[in-house]
C-alpha cells in the first residue's frame, strides 16, 4: 500500500507447493485518489525458471574447459548455482552452505561492494555484473497510458531489488582467451535481458489489464445504462466541473429541463417495455438535436436535461424549435401514441452567481408550468 498509483509491486521468489512464483501488486483508488485495497496476483515462475536454466545449460564441450555462469540474489543465495539442489535455498529457509558467500566468501566481498568488474583470488577469476529486475519492470510500468504518481511513499526503492551476473573461470584454466570469455559473457547477459523483458511484459499486461477494468467501472458509474445518456451522478460530475470552467473564462450556459407528458399512460396502455422504448427514443431525440459536445442526462423516470456551454450568447428560442421539431418528426411516424414533451429553461451570464442546483430549480418550475399549461389547452 505504500506504492503509489501506477506502481507495480513485485516479490522477490515465493515458494508454493515447491514451485517458485512472483507476486504482483497493484493499488486499488478510489474517485478522490485515495488507496483503498490491494490486488495481488500470483504468478508461476516454473516457465521463466526454467528459461534461465536453459540459458545457462552449457554443452559437454564448455565442461571440459571449466567455464561457469553463476547467478544470485543480494544476499548470495544461488538464482543459478552449481548444482540445482543449492538453487532457491532462500525459499527453503536460512541454509548458510547453499550461498555463495561461504563457498567463495574473498570474491564475495568484492562483488558486494561494486557494481561491475573482475577479481581474481585463490580460486579463480570472476567476473560479474549487476542487475535491477525491478527498475527494468518499473520503466516498462511507466509505459502505460494511466496516471502515474513519481512519490512513493514508505522504504519500497526498485533499486534496493537486485541480483549479480557472475562468470567463473578456475585458478588452473584462466588462460582461457578473454576475448572468448567475453562473447560468452555477453551472450548470457542477452539472453538474461529477454528474461527481464518477459517479466516486464507481465506486468504491462496486468497494468493494462487494471485500467480497462477502471474505465469500464467508472462508465458505468456515471451512465444510464438503458439510454446510454449520463445519469444523474455523471450528469452533476461533468456540469458542475463546466459551470466552474465558465465561471473562470466568461462563458455562457443554458439548461433545458425536459419531461415526458403522459408517460405513465405509456406504460399503463402499452406495457413497460414500450416505455422503454418511449424513453430510448427521447434520448435519440434529443442526442440527434443537441450538439456532441453538449452534456445530456437522464436524471429521473422520464426526465431529461441538457446543459450549453458556449463563448457566445445561447439562443433558447432556436434550440426550443429545434427540439420540437425533433419530436414532430418522430410522431409523424409513429401511430399508437405520441412523445410529447413539456420543457423549461433557465439561462446564465458571465458573472452571475448561480449553481447548477439553481438552473435546475429555475428550468423546472418553468417545466411544470408550461406541462399545466398545456393541460388546460386540451
Amino acid at each position: 500500500m505504500a506504492i503509489g498509483r501506477g506502481h507495480v509491486y513485485v516479490s522477490d521468489f515465493q515458494l508454493e507447493e515447491g514451485i517458485p512464483v512472483l507476486i504482483f501488486g497493484i493499488p486499488v483508488v478510489d474517485y478522490n485518489k485515495k488507496k483503498t485495497a490491494a490486488i495481488l496476483v500470483s504468478y508461476n515462475c516454473k516457465p521463466i525458471y526454467e528459461i534461465v536454466r536453459w540459458s545457462f545449460e552449457q554443452s559437454e564441450e564448455k565442461r571440459t574447459k571449466g567455464a561457469k555462469f553463476f547467478i544470485v540474489n543480494g544476499e548470495g543465495y544461488w538464482i543459478k548455482g552449481q548444482r540445482p539442489e543449492d538453487e532457491f535455498g532462500f525459499l527453503h529457509g536460512s541454509r548458510k552452505e547453499k550461498n555463495f558467500n561461504y563457498v567463495y566468501p574473498e570474491a564475495w566481498r568484492k562483488i558486494t561492494m561494486d557494481q561491475t568488474g573482475q577479481i581474481f583470488t585463490k580460486d579463480g577469476l570472476f567476473t560479474f555484473t549487476t542487475f535491477y529486475p525491478l527498475a527494468r519492470a518499473e520503466r516498462a510500468s511507466q509505459q502505460t497510458a494511466s496516471e502515474f504518481e513519481n512519490i512513493v511513499t514508505g522504504d519500497i526503492r526498485s533499486f534496493d531489488r537486485l541480483w549479480k551476473i557472475i562468470s567463473f573461470v578456475p585458478r588452473n584454466i584462466c588462460t582461457i582467451q578473454s576475448v572468448t570469455r567475453l562473447k560468452e559473457f555477453l551472450m548470457y547477459d542477452s539472453v538474461l535481458l529477454l528474461f527481464f523483458i518477459i517479466v516486464s511484459w507481465i506486468i504491462a499486461r496486468i497494468t493494462l489489464k487494471k485500467e480497462y477494468a477502471e474505465r469500464i467501472l467508472e462508465h458505468m458509474s456515471v451512465t444510464d445504462p438503458l439510454t446510454g445518456l449520463y445519469n444523474r451522478r455523471g450528469f452533476f460530475l461533468l456540469a458542475e466541473q463546466q459551470m466552474k470552467i465558465a465561471e473562470r473564462i466568461n462563458q455562457h450556459m443554458a439548461l433545458f429541463y425536459i419531461d415526458l407528458d403522459d408517460f405513465k399512460n405509456i406504460n399503463d396502455v402499452f406495457g413497460h417495455q414500450e416505455g422503454d422504448i418511449a424513453l430510448i427514443r427521447t434520448a435519440e431525440i434529443l442526442k440527434s438535436t443537441f450538439r456532441q459536445a453538449d452534456i445530456i442526462g437522464r436524471v429521473g423516470g422520464d426526465e431529461f436535461i441538457t446543459l450549453i456551454v458556449q463563448d457566445s450568447p445561447v439562443e433558447v428560442d432556436s434550440i426550443l424549435q429545434r427540439v420540437e421539431a425533433g419530436f414532430n418528426i418522430h410522431n409523424s411516424k409513429i401511430e399508437t401514441y405520441k412523445l410529447r414533451p413539456s420543457i423549461g429553461f433557465a439561462y446564465y451570464q458571465p458573472g452571475q452567481k448561480l449553481t447548477i442546483d439553481t438552473l435546475i430549480s429555475i428550468a423546472d418550475r418553468m417545466m411544470y408550468a408550461n406541462k399545466r399549461k398545456r393541460k388546460k389547452l386540451t
